[in-house]
C-alpha cells in the first residue's frame, strides 16, 4: 500500500480510531474526483481503494446526470440531504445508496472538496416495494368481496372500507372514513359495544346489528371482527366483515309469523275438540238417563198390570 493511501484522512481514522462505518464514506475535490474512500465503499462499490481513488464519484452510477447534479448542489447550497442513486455495479444487482454530502474545508477554512456519507438502502427499497405489492394484493382482495369490509381504530373510528361497504351505505369513502363506525347502524349503542369488545377479546363473531344507509334504507348484517397489528406487534385497529343477513332475518320473521299462525289454529282445534267432546259426553249421559227412565217406565207399566 502507498503512502498516499496511508496517509489518507478516512484511512487514518479507520487504522488510528477504529472508526469502522458500515456506510460508505468518501471525500471528492471541487471538480468531482473522488480522493479518499473508506473500507465499506471499497466494499459496496466491488474496486479497490486504487481504483477509486483518481475517478470521477459520477462514474459509479447509473444515472451520471443525477449524480452530477448532487456534486453541483453541495458547493451551490452547502449541503445535500437524503440524495438517492443507483450504483453501476456491473457484477450483480445495483445497490441503491442515499448519499448526504457536505463541503470539505481546509484548515485554512477554503472548500477544498466535499464530504459523502452513503448509506446503503437497497434492502429498505425491495421492502418497501414488496410492501406496495402485498398493499396492492390485499387491497384487490378486499375489492372483490362482495361482504362490506372496514377497519377502525381502537377508539371505533373507520380506517378504510371497500366498495360493497359504499354501496351498503351509500355513502362514498371520503364521507365514511374518520367518521364514528357506530354511526352507521340503527342501534349505535350495540354498535360501539361491539366495536369495543373486539380489542377486550381480540375477536367478535356473529355480532347481529342493523345497517342504515344514506336513503334510510336497512340490512340486517352479521359482523364476524378481529384485531390486527402493525409489525412491532402492536395492536392498532379491527378488521370488520359484514354478511347481509336480511333475507334470512326476513325468512325468520315469516317463520315466526306460521309459527305463530299455527299455534293459534291448534288452540281452536283443540277448543272444537273440547266442545265436541263435552257434547259427545252430555249425549252419552242423556242417553243413559233415557234408558233408565225407560226401564221405570216399562216396570211400572208392568206392575200396575199385575194390581188390575
Amino acid at each position: 500500500m502507498n503512502n498516499k493511501i496511508q496517509d489518507s484522512p478516512l484511512f487514518i481514522m479507520e487504522r488510528e480510531f477504529q472508526l469502522i462505518s458500515q456506510d460508505v464514506l468518501l471525500i471528492f475535490d471541487m471538480e468531482g474526483i473522488i480522493t479518499d474512500v473508506n473500507n465499506s465503499a471499497v466494499r459496496i462499490f466491488s474496486k479497490n481503494r486504487e481504483k477509486l481513488i483518481g475517478s470521477r464519484f459520477v462514474e459509479h452510477f447509473i444515472d451520471p446526470v443525477k449524480a452530477n447534479n448532487a456534486v453541483e448542489q453541495v458547493f451551490d447550497t452547502g449541503e445535500v440531504r437524503d440524495y438517492e442513486l443507483v450504483m453501476e455495479k456491473g457484477d450483480g444487482p445495483n445497490p441503491i445508496i442515499t448519499f448526504s454530502i457536505s463541503p470539505y474545508k481546509d484548515q485554512t477554512g477554503k472548500i477544498v472538496g466535499a464530504f459523502a456519507t452513503g448509506h446503503d438502502i437497497t434492502q429498505q427499497k425491495r421492502d418497501e416495494l414488496e410492501l406496495h405489492y402485498l398493499q396492492h394484493y390485499n387491497r384487490g382482495l378486499i375489492e372483490v368481496s362482495l361482504d362490506p369490509l372496514v377497519t377502525f381504530d381502537q377508539e371505533g373510528f373507520i380506517l378504510d372500507v371497500n366498495t360493497a361497504t359504499i354501496r351498503a351505505t351509500g355513502r362514498d369513502r371520503e364521507e365514511l372514513i374518520g367518521t364514528p363506525f357506530a354511526d352507521y347502524f340503527t342501534d349505535t349503542d350495540k354498535a360501539f359495544t361491539g366495536a369495543m369488545m373486539v380489542f377486550e377479546t381480540g375477536e367478535v363473531r356473529d355480532y347481529e346489528l342493523v345497517m342504515k344507509a344514506k336513503d334510510g334504507t336497512q340490512i340486517f348484517v352479521s359482523y364476524n371482527a378481529s384485531v390486527y397489528k402493525d409489525q412491532t406487534g402492536d395492536v392498532v385497529g379491527a378488521f370488520a366483515a359484514a354478511r347481509n343477513i336480511t333475507e334470512r332475518k326476513q325468512a325468520e320473521v315469516e317463520l315466526q309469523k306460521l309459527n305463530n299462525e299455527l299455534e293459534e289454529n291448534i288452540d281452536d282445534l283443540e277448543r272444537t275438540i273440547r266442545a265436541f267432546t263435552g257434547r259427545e259426553l252430555r249425549m252419552a249421559e242423556l242417553k243413559e238417563r233415557i234408558a233408565e227412565l225407560e226401564k221405570d217406565a216399562e216396570l211400572y207399566k208392568k206392575t200396575g198390570d199385575k194390581t188390575t
